[in-house]
């Protein structure tokens, strides 16, 4: 019996090792090809990264890939800024359909409406409404095409705003939400509660708040630091953001 083919469109580059996304991406391909698909990941080639020779072996082991699968990167040839990763998604829903009997995920919302209207059946994975003329527009297009498999979500809160925004096209069993997993062999090697505490200097007694995540304006960290300064007797422990945010708000 032949595997199940999936093509995996990722709108973000690659290969940038501080994106949240990516590492999003190459673990849901991951666990594709844990379940015995046939996968296929092609993503925009970050503009500084040139190709090299050992660049498969880099991002497995960045990004602790341990079931490879095959990669696929485009450059952008667009020389307008604005759409410098729109032609690049044009071009891979094109690539997609060299491939017989697949079906693409994808969180690239042009990708996905172009794949559908070269008859292949796509999964949208949204992790926020639509935003911008074109994306609100295609969005609109790809919730009534009969390609659409499912539009996933990444929690039910989503899956709200969906409905009410787009309740004139889009019916509820056409959204399901699936909260982010974890791969729980990760957890495995972990040290003790004591020990952590110990190694970043937390006290024995103190309740621990944690937040992993992206740090820009918007997220919510402000509101974070400002409970913190409030909360002596809580350890706050912020996880994630780029080095500038980082700095911004320490």
């Amino acid at each position: 019996m032949a595997q199940s083919k999936i093509i995996y469109i990722h709108g973000s580059p690659i290969p940038l090792f501080d994106q949240a996304n990516n590492f999003h991406a190459l673990n849901m391909c991951q666990a594709y090809r844990q379940e015995g698909y046939d996968v296929t990941l092609m993503a925009v080639r970050a503009p500084d990264y040139p190709p090299q020779p050992d660049e498969l072996e880099q991002i497995w082991k960045t990004f602790d890939i341990h079931n490879p699968f095959k990669l696929q990167l485009f450059r952008s040839l667009s020389p307008i800024h604005r759409f410098r990763f729109y032609d690049a998604s044009v071009r891979m829903a094109f690539e997609a359909r060299t491939f017989s009997g697949v079906r693409i995920h994808t969180r690239n919302i042009t990708s996905a409406l172009w794949g559908m209207k070269l008859g292949i059946p796509v999964i949208l994975e949204l992790h926020a409404p639509p935003s911008g003329k074109l994306n609100t527009f295609q969005a609109r297009q790809a919730f009534q095409h009969p390609k659409l498999i499912k539009v996933i979500t990444n929690s039910n809160g989503l899956k709200r705003i969906l409905l009410e925004s787009y309740r004139d096209i889009l019916q509820p069993d056409q959204v399901q939400p699936e909260p982010n997993a974890i791969d729980p062999e990760r957890f495995d090697s972990l040290p003790d509660r004591e020990t952590i505490r110990q190694q970043l200097n937390i006290p024995s007694d103190d309740f621990v708040v944690v937040y992993a995540g992206s740090m820009y304006a918007g997220r919510g960290i402000e509101l974070l630091i400002e409970i913190g300064e409030q909360l002596p007797d809580i350890s706050f422990l912020l996880l994630g953001g780029e080095s500038a945010q980082v700095d911004l708000f320490r």
